[in-house]
């Protein structure tokens, strides 16, 4: 039998259906179940005077139902299930003392065992209080930027704020595992965390960052232990007694998850996928990622492996894509951390192992868990993905205080990875651009070991030349594979990137950069004028590139280090017709 659909209620109409001062529970549960409940945002523009009105009901409702907690006629339960459903599309509607006075209602719930049962009514009565605006977690796009009429009032306080992170904390932490509990949880937290920065703290405020971390530490595992043991909605379960909020958020993504898997496989994910927004969101934080990594090494172990095998086993694309760019943003936060690693020649047996030494152990288990995972990859945007992660990997590594090898065999697997598209240009070319933006992080080390100068002299991997001719002997190979792409290649990423590694090879290198210049001019002069399917961005980097040649050999002959300066005249003086003639016609 089909179930009979109602229309949602007008403010006004409730209010002349329902007099303010003889209505009951069973009347508003009746309207909260068949969801004709009034909403502000649905209603038509109300003039000002419903409006007055309609707020003074309201105000009037949620008294009733707190002092129908009071009384102990209303459990924790139920008065959560009924707030949700008032206040979903009513928050403009809220007056501050009526909304603080509510808040303080359930964060005085104690959801310490044995009384974890509150657990979810808490956590759902939160998220729907604390519900700012939603939010695309694909695109990590807020949609007031396109709507802003979705916007509520922001009553707040940092006090409060911060008492609710505290029992949002505690939820997590003693929750079992149950989905629906996480699911509102993860709901508060965006709205509290992501979308206000009142709560965003520095290293000073102590407290405010532990309690943080302890968020992050909670969520964790539900975005990245593949495996977790989670309970779910049962089947039967009152499944309305869910956050207000939750629909509102989910927009952006409920449609990636198809109909037909059960409830509890839905909701398992639509945690994980609010996991993962918020962990991306919270690890922005340079304070945040050193509080939680620079503490208990074995809890940071765990951290950093759960991570990388998420990355290398789910089987959710959108979802390994999310957990690289994670591991990305890590990466780069604890640069500074990293600079300590080293590795000593003669490793001992002792039980006592240094900090550092603990530091290049997690970088070594970083190469390789990358290499891995780009080896398995089979969709291009995370292969792309992941060959920007071993970029950032090799940019924080200091290669200079490890054992010699590391970069070396990373390069050598990164470039053979290259053969599996020799016969898909397009593709090849795009991969190949990464893998030179991972050569660019490589000369802009200030410590160039002998490794690293081997790799950029004497190595010479053929893929990498796939469709272009490989020199016979170079004092530079990699230079003569950028001046052919500059030459030969039609892709414009490649060529952008091919003009940007050579404009570090002078800034950095230019002793390996200077045997090259009259090849170099034939270049800039074969690209000058630029062809019609040229993109402007070719010929403008490759312009910064001359402009980048001229800044440093004025450098040059400011510092007195100069012993070809009649050389280099002479180089300037044909390419500057070249160059005049181009600005001419523009």
């Amino acid at each position: 039998m089909q179930r009979k659909q109602f229309q949602p209620l007008t403010w006004p109409a409730l209010i002349r259906a329902l007099p303010a001062n003889n209505f009951s529970l069973e009347v508003i549960t009746a309207l909260v179940n068949e969801k004709r409940f009034p909403s502000f945002y649905s209603s038509l523009l109300l003039p000002d005077f419903d409006v007055t009105k309609s707020k003074h009901f309201f105000k009037t409702i949620i008294n009733h139902l707190i002092e129908a907690n009071t009384q102990q006629c209303l459990g924790y339960s139920r008065l959560s299930f009924l707030v949700c459903g008032v206040i979903r599309g009513n928050l403009p509607l809220f007056e501050e003392e009526t909304f603080k006075r509510l808040l303080e209602l359930f964060l005085s719930i104690d959801t310490l065992p044995p009384n974890s049962e509150h657990n979810y009514a808490v956590a759902a009565a939160l998220s729907s209080l604390l519900y700012l605006r939603p939010v695309d977690l694909k695109s990590g796009q807020s949609s007031l930027d396109t709507d802003p009429s979705t916007f509520n009032s922001d009553f707040l306080g940092r006090h409060q704020g911060e008492m609710c992170l505290e029992k949002l904390v505690s939820i997590f932490e003693y929750n079992r595992g149950e989905v629906k509990t996480e699911i509102s949880c993860l709901h508060a937290v965006i709205q509290l965390l992501v979308h206000r920065t009142f709560l965003q703290c520095n290293s000073a405020q102590t407290a405010t960052l532990s309690c943080i971390s302890r968020v992050v530490k909670a969520i964790w595992p539900i975005a990245f232990i593949l495996n977790r043991q989670t309970s779910g909605y049962t089947s039967g379960s009152n499944s309305s007694y869910g956050p207000s909020s939750a629909s509102e958020l989910s927009d952006g993504w409920c449609g990636d998850f198809a109909e037909t898997e059960r409830p509890v496989i839905v909701n398992k994910k639509k945690a994980r996928h609010l996991a993962t927004y918020c962990l991306r969101c919270l690890l922005g934080s340079k304070q945040v990622c050193h509080e939680i990594w620079s503490k208990n090494f074995a809890e940071k172990q765990y951290l950093q492996s759960s991570l990388l095998f998420a990355i290398s086993r789910e089987q959710d694309p959108s979802l390994r894509e999310r957990f690289i760019f994670i591991l990305i943003t890590v990466l780069n936060n604890l640069e500074i951390s990293f600079t300590v690693a080293e590795e000593l020649p003669n490793r001992d047996s002792a039980s006592y192992i240094s900090y550092s030494v603990r530091l290049a152990n997690e970088l070594r288990e970083i190469h390789q868990s990358l290499h891995s995972a780009l080896i398995n990859e089979k969709v291009t945007k995370n292969q792309l993905g992941l060959l920007k992660a071993i970029g950032t990997l090799v940019a924080v590594t200091p290669y200079h205080r490890l054992q010699p090898g590391l970069l070396t065999r990373l390069m050598n697997k990164t470039s053979a990875f290259l053969k599996n598209f020799q016969n898909d240009p397009a593709k090849f070319a795009n991969l190949q651009a990464r893998i030179l933006a991972i050569w660019d992080n490589i000369l802009n080390k200030k410590n160039l070991t002998p490794e690293l100068r081997s790799l950029i002299t004497s190595k010479l991997d053929p893929v990498i030349f796939n469709g272009l001719q490989m020199p016979q002997r170079s004092s530079c190979w990699l230079i003569d594979l950028c001046l052919q792409i500059l030459s030969e290649s039609k892709f414009s990423a490649l060529r952008n990137q091919a003009t940007s590694l050579l404009r570090s090879f002078v800034s950095m290198h230019f002793n390996l950069f200077h045997p090259f210049m009259d090849a170099v001019k034939a270049m800039i002069q074969q690209n000058f004028p630029p062809r019609k399917e040229d993109p402007i961005s070719t010929t403008l980097n490759i312009l910064i590139l001359c402009d980048t040649i001229l800044t440093h050999q004025f450098d040059c002959l400011e510092k007195g280090r100069f012993s070809t300066l009649s050389t280099d005249c002479e180089w300037w003086y044909d390419l500057i017709g070249t160059l005049l003639d181009f600005a001419s016609k523009i």
